[in-house]
């Protein structure tokens, strides 16, 4: 029974060993903000979507945060959904020396400080006052944005802070700080890949039988790379595909024709006299979509 009570003690004590370097959690978040802006709302087919990522130290107090908080790669760390709902990976993965994704996560060195072993994180002086910019001019070089519609974004980054001015080493059971410094998600309309053209005036009086849209493969792609069955325009299924040949650009189109009627009646809305999206949407033989989109007007 004395074996079993010491046993008991034992965990008991080791347990409260464990979440004592835990508590810092719940102390106040610093005073470091993300902020995330793109240079327009709404991006045709052909724009670059440019976006800019700017970290602030909004105190006048230095703060001994994570190292390389200041070069974080954000644009890389951003959590862009598109609109199908997918979360989008980036296309490359910058090889600088960054913190991990868990700041505190295995394997993190030990020291001897003041003669006892402190398992330590890498970490810098974030001064107070200070704007780290990052920015892009096109933010399709990053992240493969491929469907039209509402795409939404937001930085996160994982930090850790600590106490004192960052002479000592950044002990990870004593730290200040952890958790997710982010920015306010952002919206934006990007209107696909995919080049598409679609007549811009739809006159509901006078709608004809037929609409044809001309769908444009990419550089080095070709007009048998579709699933053609599964092409719609608003929704609605073609009545006929053929491929044309365009001299001027050297390079085979489809042409694609819908029953007028049924692609009208697939817009977001019949209100006329404005601009509202016409989507293309499909996906190819290898299973991936694809889409484009082109504003067009209601006349009545």
């Amino acid at each position: 029974m004395k074996k079993q009570a010491l046993l008991a003690f034992i965990i008991l004590l080791s347990g409260v060993g464990l979440s004592s370097g835990q508590g810092t959690e719940s102390s106040k978040a610093p005073p470091i903000t993300i902020s995330l802006e793109f240079n327009k709302a709404f991006y045709g087919f052909d724009d670059p979507v440019g976006a800019r990522v700017t970290a602030s130290n909004t105190s006048r107090e230095d703060i001994v945060v994570t190292r390389s908080f200041s070069a974080y790669p954000y644009l890389l760390r951003m959590r862009v959904v598109d609109p199908a709902g997918r979360l989008l990976h980036p296309k490359r993965q910058d090889q600088r020396d960054v913190p991990l994704e868990i700041p505190d996560a295995p394997p993190l060195p030990w020291t001897f400080y003041r003669d006892k072993p402190v398992q330590t994180a890498p970490c810098e002086i974030f001064e107070g006052g200070r704007n780290e910019v990052q920015e892009t001019a096109d933010l399709r070089q990053l992240y493969d944005l491929v469907l039209p519609g509402h795409y939404s974004a937001q930085v996160q980054v994982s930090a850790m802070t600590f106490k004192g001015d960052g002479k000592a080493p950044c002990d990870v059971n004593d730290r200040q700080w952890l958790g997710v410094i982010h920015s306010e998600t952002v919206h934006f309309y990007y209107e696909g890949k995919t080049e598409v053209e679609i007549p811009p005036w739809w006159d509901v009086k006078k709608l004809p039988s037929e609409l044809k849209v001309v769908i444009w493969p990419p550089e080095g792609g070709t007009v048998d790379a579709y699933h053609r069955e599964s092409i719609r325009l608003n929704g609605a299924a073609p009545t006929s595909i053929r491929v044309e040949d365009s001299p001027e650009r050297k390079q085979h189109c489809l042409v694609v024709t819908f029953d007028a009627e049924r692609a009208a009646g697939g817009l977001p809305s019949m209100q006329p006299n404005h601009w509202q999206p016409a989507t293309i949407t499909g996906r190819l033989k290898s299973g991936e979509p694809f889409g484009g989109s082109r504003q067009i007007v209601l006349l009545r």
